[in-house]
């Protein structure tokens, strides 16, 4: 890596039903999502993980919160003598 900490141009879409497995190592953790040789592959030191664990939490948070606001709004849209 040079100095970035990552150099990779990829996506990969993760669903509900999408697995994903790990194998955890003396000093780094092997992640595969979507399968073994036929999905994608992370390898995380610790420091890298607690990273990838923080942002996930932080963006299904974000997410939630949205889904919660726009519900909320369809409901004002919907029963307008509520929001006042």
């Amino acid at each position: 890596m040079c100095g970035t900490g990552l150099e990779l141009g990829t996506w990969a879409r993760i669903d509900d039903d999408c697995p994903i497995e790990f194998v955890a190592l003396q000093d780094e953790v092997e992640m595969s999502v979507g399968g073994r040789r036929s999905g994608f592959d992370l390898v995380l030191t610790e420091g890298g993980l607690e990273t990838l664990v923080i942002a996930a939490q932080g963006a299904l948070r974000g997410l939630r919160e949205r889904a919660a606001n726009e519900d909320a709004e369809e409901v004002e849209r919907q029963n307008p003598k509520l929001a006042g």
